[in-house]
């Protein structure tokens, strides 16, 4: 049994994520943010799929945020990277915002990192983010 091409999207989208932080880390590595970047819109292409994506970013004004994303990867391209990666994840904050208190309740339920968010600055951060127990979805 073969592995499906949306779970393969979702390791994809781990290790692009994995080395975009790699890449800030070795103090904004052009190569390692740009490869990380190609990884992680790979895998998100195959978990979620070409249609359904561009239906989620072609809707609802979603387009304007969508373009700052792909501007901030140009201005990478360029050789700014630290300007660049800030533009890019202010987009996909943007852009992805919504799903935000999704990701940390999940993140909630991993026992390790659960310990994590219950240091005090973490929790009222984590709180804000999700103050009622209604999903975005």
């Amino acid at each position: 049994m073969g592995i499906k091409i949306k779970d393969f999207g979702k390791i994809l989208t781990i290790v692009g994520v994995l080395i975009l932080f790699t890449g800030i880390i070795y103090l904004f590595d052009r190569k390692l943010l740009l490869l990380g970047n190609t990884i992680f819109l790979t895998g998100l292409v195959l978990m979620i799929g070409l249609s359904d994506l561009k239906s989620f970013v072609f809707s609802s004004g979603r387009t304007k945020i969508f373009l700052i994303v792909m501007f901030g990867i140009v201005i990478m391209l360029i050789g700014y990277n630290v300007i660049g990666i800030v533009i890019e994840l202010i987009g996909l904050l943007a852009l992805l915002g919504i799903y935000l208190p999704v990701v940390i309740r999940f993140l909630h339920s991993i026992p390790l990192i659960n310990n994590i968010f219950n240091i005090s600055q973490l929790r009222s951060f984590s709180e804000w983010f999700s103050p009622d127990d209604r999903l975005p979805l």
